[in-house]
């Protein structure tokens, strides 16, 4: 696995995201297989609380990196 520690922030957001959606399609075929409608339910909304705070977190950083660099 590459070196996620020298990724822009932005970049490991956008890493994230693009599991979730992973995640999403995963679980979606799963619950169409075991008609778990349900559970697919909870998984959604909770995947989409965390697409919405990853939007936040990008809003953020993007402000943050438009100052200059950070300082650790």
């Amino acid at each position: 696995m590459e070196d996620i520690y020298r990724k822009d922030p932005l970049d490991l957001i956008d890493l994230i995201a693009i599991r979730l959606e992973l995640i999403e399609r995963e679980v979606s075929e799963l619950a169409s297989r075991e008609r778990a409608a349900g559970k697919m339910v909870a998984i959604a909304e909770q995947t989409e609380a965390i697409r919405e705070a990853l939007a936040v977190l990008r809003d953020k950083c993007r402000k943050l990196m438009s100052q200059g660099p950070c300082q650790p």
